[in-house]
């Protein structure tokens, strides 16, 4: 037996068959009292009953406040098949407006991505992130829009309802975060961004999205595509919504929705020049000016960004140099005495702690890279040599020879030094009396070919040095010397 809308709904047209989302049938019902047209939406798997009851919430909740949101009309969401009822748009999607870009203007798809933006920005005000912009999901009304299709929405306290390998989002519109559907970040709302710059592009090309990045391709820039040469402001706009990274990914709509309205009215002011050759606007020159000082600045931003994260990818490489030659250079040698002292000897390769617990000021005079970046306070050393005894209760025989690596724009610096820890104190201290066991070398660039050479023999110096440590504490242990005493190290 065919399936009936509850009452007093009744189908438009009952032969009509219904349409079919992902999760949903959408059927078009009229109800007697006024014979005006609106959608049902009937779940189509009863296992996501959690979801679509949810959906219907947060639709309730954000058309109350105003947002740009259908109106949940009715809903029977105890009934063996859920569903609810909202007004019909006849005017379809953006889904539609792609397919017959043709038949808009620049201007006015523009005004709609616009109202998308807004849209978004209202949600995202109230900690919610719809998790599922696509351009079938944006309702058009006249020159507005509304956002449908809360189903995947989250708020920052919501909890999930999505499976840790369930991939979120639709297809080329996913971001690169949740793209394995795992995804421990509980704030979603950079995702949106990232589909909001993919569906930008879509809109204004009138072409399905690309996967990924690639409409940042050369290529597939829109003033290439579209012969627009206006729209190629919105390059740098993309490339930072479509940034892989979700921390760095633009996701100020106070930027976003300013740039994209700066470029409509560029288009619309430059089409008025060329109706009005013969006129100038001193007023409207400064504000291009100004314009074209933003872009650039957008531009170099970005640039910015992008070298940085090269920089801090081959600070990373070098410090993984670092740790692993150094290892190499020690481990055999580590590994026998260890076993051969019977655990009455500690010798330890490693990192060690953050620099943040021992950093002294003698240190930092030492280190003298000014300024010091930030993230040095937070990273452990390169590496480190740390040696103790067995039922040392007061950590007063702690010896350890770390090798730190700084690194400040385009250069690194590579510093050696002696930590010692004394009795009551929490951490080792900088050994300033054993000035032959400290080195300092840089600044070294970080992209010349020879970078790697001179750390590895920086590197090769301190292990020999290391071994000429182990042998020396061993020799204080046998007697009971004082290893925090300095005269014990001055001719190692």
């Amino acid at each position: 037996m065919a399936w009936k809308p509850p009452a007093p709904w009744m189908k438009a047209n009952p032969k009509d068959q219904p349409d079919e989302g992902g999760q949903a049938y959408i059927f078009q019902v009229v109800r007697p009292e006024d014979q005006r047209l609106y959608a049902l939406k009937r779940l189509k798997n009863k296992k996501r009953r959690s979801r679509f009851v949810r959906e219907v919430e947060v639709m309730e909740q954000l058309s109350a406040l105003g947002f740009q949101v259908p109106p949940v009309v009715a809903k029977y969401l105890d009934d063996d098949n859920p569903c609810f009822v909202m007004p019909w748009y006849p005017d379809g999607s953006l889904e539609e407006q792609i397919a017959q870009e043709t038949q808009s203007t620049l201007p006015e798809r523009l005004a709609l991505l616009v109202a998308v933006g807004t849209a978004l920005q209202q949600i995202h005000s109230v900690g919610k992130a719809h998790r599922d912009i696509k351009p079938s999901n944006i309702l058009r009304v006249g020159s507005s829009v509304l956002l449908a299709d809360f189903g995947l929405c989250l708020g920052l306290e919501d909890e999930r309802l999505t499976r840790s390998w369930e991939v979120i989002g639709p297809r080329n519109f996913v971001a690169p975060e949740n793209e394995a559907g795992i995804n421990e970040d509980v704030d979603q709302r950079p995702a949106d961004c990232y589909a909001y710059g993919k569906l930008c592009w879509s809109l204004l090309a009138g072409r399905q999205a690309l996967p990924r990045e690639r409409q940042l391709d050369p290529a597939n820039r829109l003033e290439v595509l579209t012969t627009e040469a206006e729209l190629s402001p919105l390059g740098p706009l993309f490339e930072l919504l479509l940034d892989r990274d979700p921390r760095t990914r633009l996701t100020d709509w106070n930027v976003i929705l300013p740039e994209i309205r700066r470029v409509s009215d560029r288009i619309a002011g430059t089409r008025d020049v060329a109706a009005t050759a013969s006129s100038f606007d001193l007023e409207t020159a400064v504000a291009r000016a100004r314009q074209l000082a933003a872009n650039e600045a957008m531009v170099r931003q970005r640039s910015e960004q992008l070298k940085e994260r090269e920089r801090s990818g081959r600070e990373a490489m070098l410090r993984r140099l670092v740790f692993l030659d150094f290892k190499a250079e020690l481990e055999e040698a580590v590994g026998k005495i260890n076993s051969a002292s019977d655990g009455s000897l500690q010798i330890q390769l490693g990192t060690g702690r953050s620099m943040g617990d021992q950093t002294s000021q003698e240190l930092i005079d030492l280190i003298n890279v000014e300024p010091l970046p930030p993230q040095f306070f937070s990273e452990p050393a390169a590496t480190s040599l740390l040696l103790s005894r067995w039922g040392d209760s007061d950590g007063s025989s702690v010896f350890q020879l770390l090798v730190l690596l700084v690194r400040r724009e385009e250069n690194v610096w590579l510093i050696r030094v002696p930590m010692r820890r004394r009795s009551g104190y929490e951490y080792p201290l900088l050994a300033t009396g054993l000035p032959n066991m400290i080195d300092r070398v840089g600044p070294i660039p970080l992209r010349l070919d020879s970078t790697k050479q001179r750390i590895r023999n920086f590197v090769t110096e301190t292990a020999d040095l290391g071994l000429r440590v182990i042998g020396r504490y061993i020799e204080l242990a046998q007697i009971g010397a004082e290893v925090w005493d300095d005269v014990n190290w001055r001719d190692i």
